[in-house]
């Protein structure tokens, strides 16, 4: 090979890992209507085969805050933030809904376009066999899913549920997107590749408290439609 063959590999696999990392690092700080992923210190998922780092802990936020307070959907969940605040000190309402948004987009896209390894390090064992099965169904038919999540309006944690092994926090999700399914003939059968529709959805992530690794996974899904 020349060097100028050897310089176009290192080139392209230097990129493939920044990619990589950049998607790894799905769960941080980010608007519904950003395109590139950012680091965050919540929610992050780890490269496979490497370590994970113990989390570091910042100072606990203040949840009579105003700001932190306005995360949550309704006022009597502050106990439970210092409840679980005491048994996980890093956590913040505002850091976590960050997360959780991007963890929402990151998903859907994945599913959309069938990629089972992202799947993987975001959801529980459960949540990926239902994906990863809807996902083999729609690729032996022959479909093409499109999602696009044009923005998230809203969202805000609806219950947290904690003890001393275990945190469980549903968020609800208010969204516009444009979905659409396509059959072989790219021709949509189901949605509307052109409508923008707002969906709400409750999202449930949970953690293993005795894990020093910062990883939020998704258990369940469900639609919100009020």
């Amino acid at each position: 090979m020349t060097d100028s063959d050897w310089l176009q590999i290192i080139f392209f696999a230097a990129l493939a890992v920044f990619f990589l990392i950049r998607l790894r690092q799905v769960l941080g700080q980010r608007t519904g209507n950003e395109q590139k992923y950012k680091q965050q210190k919540i929610l992050q998922m780890p490269l496979p085969g490497q370590k994970h780092q113990p989390e570091k802990v910042t100072e606990r936020s203040n949840i009579e805050n105003e700001q932190e307070k306005s995360f949550l959907l309704s006022p009597e969940l502050v106990n439970n933030v210092q409840e679980l605040q005491r048994q996980y000190p890093a956590f913040q309402p505002s850091t976590f809904v960050k997360g959780a948004k991007i963890a929402f987009e990151t998903i859907l896209e994945a599913y959309a376009a069938g990629n089972t390894n992202t799947l993987k390090t975001l959801v529980d064992q459960d949540m990926f066999d239902l994906f990863n099965q809807a996902i083999i169904t729609r690729q032996q038919k022959g479909q093409h899913q499109e999602t696009m999540i044009v923005a998230i309006k809203e969202a805000k944690i609806q219950s947290i549920q904690s003890d001393a092994t275990r945190a469980v926090i549903s968020v609800i999700i208010v969204s516009e997107q444009i979905n659409a399914l396509r059959n072989q003939q790219g021709q949509v059968i189901e949605g509307d590749a052109t409508a923008v529709m707002t969906v709400r959805d409750l999202w449930t992530f949970a953690k293993d408290l005795r894990r020093t690794d910062p990883n939020w996974l998704l258990i369940a899904t469900e639609n919100a439609e009020a």
